[in-house]
């Protein structure tokens, strides 16, 4: 592994992990065993270093999705599937990372956010035309409205004057709001069939 990717690999688990405010480069080089000078031959600062950790980070999920597409026979099946990524990526992720940057780091925030929702949106969108096909998702949905109703469903969760984590769980509260609105766009063979994915998991 080249030093630029062993970098970002290993700066993004700590940004990930430990928040953005407490990671510096100091901290990142001793961790990673490098150079502070190797890091900036690289990287001009910390603004850079982070918003290269989420390029990577954002293709790399991108990746796990095409690939999650590719090995799924339904559309449930990709429901499920990103389900469990979720989950999984909840329970990896220190909350203080996106509030740190989302306060600290606004232009890359909003930049991100506005990228990853308009991906969201044309995926999830494609994802009900077909499984409309498949007769798993209701006919004659507004595809458009309920993407919408989705990915900022899914945006509310970090709403803290909403769902406090110490009343709501994270991982909780994500699996209920993705499996109720599943559930509720879902004809009775979506319906069943995301029982049967749900039960294959226990």
């Amino acid at each position: 592994m080249e030093i630029k990717e062993r970098i970002l690999e290993g700066a993004g688990k700590l940004f990930v992990t430990e928040g953005i405010r407490r990671v510096t480069m100091d901290y990142v080089a001793k961790k990673l065993g490098v150079s502070k000078r190797t890091i900036y031959e690289n990287f001009a600062d910390k603004t850079e270093l982070l918003k290269a950790c989420l390029e990577r980070m954002y293709a790399k999920n991108d990746e796990n999705f095409k690939c999650l597409k590719q090995n799924s026979t339904d559309v449930m099946e990709i429901m499920v599937g990103s389900l469990r990524f979720g989950v999984s990526a909840i329970k990896k992720i220190n909350p203080q990372f996106f509030e740190d940057l989302e306060i600290h780091y606004p232009l890359i925030w909003g930049e991100m956010v506005a990228i990853r929702r308009s991906h969201m949106m044309q995926d999830f969108e494609t994802l009900l035309l077909k499984g409309a096909e498949q007769k798993i998702f209701r006919d004659g949905l507004n595809v458009k409205m309920v993407a919408k109703i989705f990915i900022e469903q899914m945006n509310m969760m970090g709403r803290k004057e909403i769902f406090s984590p110490d009343e709501y769980p994270t991982t909780e509260l994500f699996e209920t709001l993705f499996i109720n609105f599943t559930r509720g766009i879902s004809t009775h063979e979506g319906i069943n069939r995301l029982e049967e994915l749900l039960q294959a998991e226990n």
